[in-house]
């Protein structure tokens, strides 16, 4: 069944819509070397990680989660975490706020020129 063919909940034959308020949405593309990790830091809101290529291990304070190409972690708001890329990927960060990604960066790569980079 399409989600145009869902019933409407005041049971007509129109088309169930349920519009979703907008807010600001931002997102960060982080390129992981094997081996590199992001320094433990939380966010305001809610984040969401989807791993684009590769595959990462998000520590928090309960537990470690290993992630996967395709795979996706929904991450509370001010939860602490940390990220450490177990192979070499890429993660996608999308956060509820558009200015959220300062604990993010810079990933710390386990590159001898990494101090070269701001030149």
């Amino acid at each position: 069944m399409s989600n145009e063919e869902v019933p409407s909940k005041a049971g007509d034959k129109q088309p169930a819509r349920n519009p979703v308020p907008a807010k600001p949405v931002g997102g960060v593309r982080l390129e992981m070397n094997q081996g590199s990790l992001t320094h433990s830091h939380r966010h305001e809101t809610e984040c969401m990680l989807i791993v684009l290529n590769g595959a990462c291990r998000v520590y928090m304070r309960d537990r470690a989660v290993t992630l996967r190409e395709n795979e996706m972690l929904h991450i509370p708001p001010q939860h602490e975490h940390a990220a450490e890329a177990l192979t070499d990927a890429v993660v996608l960060s999308i956060s509820a706020a558009a200015s959220e990604w300062k604990g993010c960066g810079p990933v710390l790569q386990n590159d001898v020129d990494q101090y070269l980079w701001g030149v």
